[in-house]
C-alpha cells in the first residue's frame, strides 16, 4: 500500500522545513478547504468515481516550550469525504460512501539557537471511518522522526523515517525533503513526495505549481458486516493562486489533473477483496486560511 506513506512522508517534510513551507497555511493559520475530483473511469469495469471533500485543520495552541530549544505543537485535522460511483454494475463491491477522518497530532522540534541542525518528531492518532460500528480497526497510530540541516538562509535539506499503523499492519518508510529559496520571489521545495514551485511577485500574491497526493484510507462496515478498508490513491498536478485579503486572511484556488488513481477494498490485515486502477481525471480546490495564533 502506498497512499498512507505518501501522506505521511509529506507530513515529514512539512515538519522538517515548516519554517519555509510555501503555497499552503503556516502553523499559525487555521485552514478551511473544499475540493472535487472527477472524470476517473474504472479500468476493469464500467463506471466512474467522483470524490468530494471538505476539511479543517488548526493548531490547538501556541507552541509549547517543554524545555530549552524544544517546542511541541498540538494540532487537529477533520476531513469529510464523499465517494460517488456512477454507472457501476449491481455486483460492484463498493457503494457510495460518506466518510470521515479526525486526527490529533503533536509536532516536536528541537533547534538550538545558531545551530544549522533541526531535529523533529511527530506522532498522530487518527480515526478514519464511516462512523458505523466504530472499533479498533477505525484507528491508526503513526510516528515519525526527522533531521534537517540548514546549509544557508536559502537552502535546507531534511531526512526522516516514518512508522505507520503501529496498532495494525506496521510498515516503515524513509523520506527526504528540501526547501530552496532560489530568489527573493521564487521558491522550490520537495516536501516528502510533494513538489512545490512558488512565485511571489508581491507580498499579497503567490502563484504555484504543485504535485501532491490526495490519498486517503478509511475503515467501513461492509454490507456483510465485515470490517473493510477503502484505500483511495491519487496524485495531483495543478496550478494554484493565493491572494491575501487582509493581514489575517488568505484565499486560495487551484485546479489541474489527477493521475495514478486507484481504489482498493481490503481487510484490515491486508487481504485484498478488490482493486482497480482509474483513468486520469481533473480536480479543483478552494481554501480559506485565517491567522489564529
Amino acid at each position: 500500500m502506498i497512499s498512507r506513506p505518501v501522506a505521511l512522508l509529506a507530513s515529514l517534510a512539512c515538519i522538517s522545513t515548516v519554517h519555509a513551507q510555501v503555497g499552503g497555511p503556516g502553523l499559525e493559520y487555521t485552514r478551511f478547504s473544499a475540493g472535487y475530483s472527477g472524470g476517473m473511469d474504472l479500468d476493469d469495469s464500467e463506471g466512474d468515481l467522483e470524490v468530494y471533500h471538505a476539511d479543517m485543520r488548526t493548531r490547538l495552541s501556541d507552541p509549547i516550550t517543554a524545555f530549552d530549544h524544544l517546542t511541541i505543537t498540538p494540532a487537529l485535522h477533520y476531513r469529510a469525504t464523499r465517494l460517488n460511483f456512477s454507472d457501476t454494475g449491481a455486483d460492484f463491491p463498493i457503494g457510495d460512501e460518506d466518510l470521515h477522518s479526525i486526527a490529533l497530532s503533536a509536532s516536536l522540534t528541537y533547534n538550538e539557537t545558531g545551530s544549522p541542525w533541526i531535529y523533529n518528531g511527530w506522532t498522530r492518532a487518527k480515526m478514519a471511518s464511516d462512523f458505523q460500528d466504530i472499533d479498533a480497526d477505525d484507528f491508526t497510530f503513526d510516528v515519525l522522526a526527522g533531521v534537517g540541516y540548514r546549509f544557508s538562509e536559502s537552502f535546507t535539506l531534511g531526512f526522516g523515517i516514518v512508522a505507520l499503523d503501529l496498532n495494525g499492519d506496521e510498515s516503515i518508510f524513509p523520506g527526504i525533503n528540501f526547501d530552496w529559496k532560489a530568489t527573493e520571489t521564487l521558491r522550490v521545495g520537495l516536501y516528502g513526495l510533494n513538489f512545490v514551485t512558488a512565485y511571489t511577485p508581491t507580498e499579497d500574491w503567490i502563484f504555484s505549481f504543485v504535485i501532491d497526493s490526495a490519498s486517503e484510507q478509511w475503515n467501513i462496515r461492509a454490507d456483510n458486516g465485515r470490517s473493510r478498508n477503502i484505500d483511495f490513491t491519487s496524485y495531483r498536478a495543478g496550478l494554484f493562486v493565493d491572494r491575501r485579503l487582509t493581514e489575517q486572511v488568505w484565499v486560495r484556488a487551484g485546479a489541474g489533473m489527477t493521475a495514478g488513481n486507484e481504489i482498493e477494498l481490503e481487510s484490515p490485515n491486508g487481504d485484498r477483496d478488490y482493486k482497480s486502477d482509474l483513468d486520469e481525471g481533473i480536480f479543483g480546490e478552494i481554501s480559506l486560511r485565517v491567522l489564529s495564533w
